[in-house]
């Protein structure tokens, strides 16, 4: 326990995630001796050596080359025309089109950053506050960690045995489209108090079916990578390049949008969010491995195990503990270190191991756009040219309604395995 709390007091005085997870453990092998340093190399090369690992990369790298090619405008303009005439119009727009972006990005913080660069400027110029737009960007962008396909919930995979991650991606459907309407809805009643304004363009079906036309090559990727997992056709990796290729044709050939300068550029940017993210997880190996050799992992486990006897009240410190360490911590990092922990309890206090697996993931990802410290706030900020304080008053109806969807799910767990099913999982 105390290399656990050795590791924190290294986070609180800044070092990063991912060389604080790695001092520990070789802290503790050159002051002990009790093990070899090559061990740590090993353990390090072993949390990498993972097939479903290479997906990452490819989602990254797919994820941002839809946003260069200008499939992102398209989702934008088509959801304008679904849900812009509404009060609050682009508000509705900016959370329709994080839910529909999420099948292509796979990231929150990709999501949020993308949306917001398109976004958060017409959002300020008709009227909406900068807070406002801010925040609801950073909010929607978590919808994108929950809408297959989800990098997330590749890495909860990854750490944590005998969960599908076709039936994740698939399972979160349910919970995405929940979310989407609940901060549809506060957008409204928010929009309504303030006076935001609505596009008043009188609705005209052949815009539409243009605009819906344009979106078809964006809509029809999504389906590709759900149905083509689950009917076998290839594997989450696979799906992977699947995304890239198919941006790379649209790109060079029919949009016309893409050329080797912006293609290498996005290839850099690409290396350099993936080294980042190899880092943490090559990083977590040796540091997860100590912890289990020492009985850190147990112990927590056992901590959370004996924190109540009260399923509402357990879930209910669960989830606050969750929701910090998703405010103050790397998402991926919470993914390797936390997420088998409250698995394992919440598996032993006699929850459904699949609905705690997507619940644990929405609460993590909640943390990426929640004050004071969440790193999608952070971004849409700066893109909005807002102070944080302000943003992190205006996100907290968002964050609201996706802790409701997580109450929906824990009191009835069959919502989230609907689609699971059809698909014919096992859940």
């Amino acid at each position: 326990m105390s290399l656990f709390l050795i590791f924190l007091v290294l986070i609180a005085a800044g070092i990063p995630i991912a060389i604080a997870m790695g001092m520990v453990p070789f802290g503790y092998v050159i002051i002990s001796g009790d093990f070899p340093i090559t061990m740590l190399s090993y353990k390090m090369f072993d949390a990498i050596d993972n097939f479903c690992l290479i997906a990452v990369p490819l989602f990254i790298l797919g994820g941002n080359l839809i946003t260069q090619i200008g499939m992102t405008e398209k989702l934008v303009a088509f959801s304008n025309e679904l849900v812009g005439r509404v009060t609050g119009g682009l508000s509705h727009v900016n959370v329709v089109v994080s839910t529909l972006f999420g099948g292509l990005n796979g990231s929150a913080v990709g999501d949020a950053a993308a949306v917001g660069s398109i976004l958060i400027k017409p959002m300020r110029d008709s009227g909406f506050s900068k807070a406002y737009s801010a925040a609801v960007t950073a909010a929607s962008g978590t919808i994108s960690g929950i809408i297959p396909p989800s990098v997330p919930f590749i890495i909860f995979a990854t750490v944590v045995p005998h969960i599908s991650i076709g039936a994740l991606f698939v399972g979160g459907i349910v919970p995405g489209v929940m979310v989407c309407l609940l901060q549809c809805l506060a957008g409204y009643f928010i929009s309504k108090h303030r006076h935001y304004p609505k596009i008043t363009e009188p609705f005209h079906f052949s815009r539409f079916w243009k605009v819906s036309l344009e979106a078809i090559p964006a809509l029809i990727l999504v389906g590709i990578i759900i149905f083509g997992l689950r009917g076998g056709v290839f594997t989450p990796t696979e799906a992977g390049s699947i995304i890239v290729i198919y941006a790379l044709i649209f790109g060079f050939l029919i949009y016309r949008t893409l050329n080797l300068k912006s293609f290498f550029s996005i290839l850099r940017e690409t290396a350099i969010t993936t080294g980042v993210i190899f880092l943490v997880i090559g990083s977590a190996g040796p540091f997860m491995w100590l912890l289990t050799r020492m009985g850190a992992t147990h112990t927590l486990t056992q901590s959370l195990l004996n924190l109540t006897s009260n399923p509402v009240l357990w879930w209910v410190l669960v989830a606050v503990f969750l929701l910090v360490a998703g405010m103050v911590m790397d998402t991926v990092a919470n993914l390797l270190i936390l997420s088998p922990i409250v698995f394992m309890a919440a598996k032993n206090m006699g929850f459904d191991p699949f609905v705690s697996s997507i619940v644990i993931v929405i609460l993590l990802i909640i943390g990426t756009s929640s004050p004071p410290v969440g790193i999608s706030l952070f971004v849409t900020c700066a893109i909005a040219e807002e102070r944080i304080e302000k943003a992190s008053i205006d996100v907290i109806p968002f964050l609201v309604a996706e802790i409701i969807v997580v109450v929906i799910l824990l009191c009835f767990p069959e919502l989230a395995k609907i689609v699971p099913r059809l698909f014919g999982y096992m859940v």
